[in-house]
């Protein structure tokens, strides 16, 4: 590769790089200052209709408490509910989208009669429906002493250890400790992701577990999807009394990053065509 070229590509690579920090990020941390009050999160902050819950029992499924610093509140009872955020997300355009929630909650049983899937992150076609199941990943229990798993994209789980979560029922800790999910979705075609799920441990700072899959069924990907809170099986059945969502957060790369790196690839592509044409004569 000659020096122009070389000078070319690294430019192109620092615009990629760029690309992967040039994000547009919708943090939500359900406090009063950002207009949340306690009660049902269905078309919270005021009426805006940021968020849109499944219908239940009076949209109680996620109820904020803006008295703790600001939190959503998991039903116990409910199952396969949807919490989804305003923001749409066209995947064919937007490249990589991150979504994440850090939350606590508290172990009501050591043990769990089997593997569950009680709550978690993942995309709908509708706001509070729809959900497309190959995109959530969940965290739930698994047979044995408080013994969890992440549970990923319709695919697959990773073992989860109560220790990791900050959880000793052995000495009566039973409250976790504040932990990150962490999932990354990115359309490889219309019909194809390639995700990432990760685990997070915030208080001791520790990575917990990474579950990484390629080639992941999505359906039509044409459609722009609504990201949110999901519940799974009731959390009596995996064994938890209550699940306290600390804030959410979903970031997309910037339009005009995408854009520039677009453009940036097509010089490229004319330049070595034209490098091509002179080196031929």
């Amino acid at each position: 590769m000659n020096r122009s070229l070389k000078s070319l590509a690294a430019s192109l690579l620092g615009i990629y790089l760029a690309a992967g920090y040039a994000q547009a990020a919708a943090i939500v941390d359900f406090t009063t200052t950002e207009g949340y009050a306690n009660g049902v999160l269905n078309n919270q902050p005021g009426t805006s209709g940021t968020w849109k819950t499944t219908t239940g029992a009076s949209y109680a499924e996620f109820q904020v408490n803006t008295s703790d610093g600001g939190s959503v509140a998991l039903s116990t009872t409910a199952n396969s509910k949807i919490a989804g955020y305003s923001s749409q997300v066209s995947f064919l355009s937007s490249g990589p989208v991150t979504m994440s929630m850090e939350f606590q909650f508290n172990q009501s049983s050591s043990t769990a009669a089997g593997a569950t899937s009680a709550f978690g992150l993942g995309f709908s076609a509708g706001q509070s429906s729809a959900l497309r199941g190959t995109s959530a990943v969940y965290l739930g229990r698994s047979a044995g002493t408080d013994s969890y798993r992440l549970a990923a994209f319709s695919a697959g789980s990773l073992t989860v250890t109560g220790a990791q979560l900050g959880l000793d029922s052995a000495s009566s800790d039973t409250l976790s400790d504040v932990i990150r999910m962490t999932i990354t979705l990115n359309a490889v075609n219309s019909t194809t992701w390639s995700g990432t799920a990760t685990l997070y441990n915030v208080t001791t700072g520790a990575q917990i577990v990474t579950y990484s899959k390629n080639d992941i069924s999505a359906g039509d990907l044409s459609t722009a999807l609504y990201g949110g809170m999901l519940l799974g099986g009731t959390m009596s059945t995996s064994g938890l009394s209550s699940v306290s969502v600390l804030n959410y957060t979903t970031t997309v790369p910037e339009p005009g990053t995408c854009v520039l790196l677009g453009l940036g690839l097509g010089a490229m592509t004319v330049y070595v065509r034209r490098r091509k044409g002179l080196i031929s004569r």
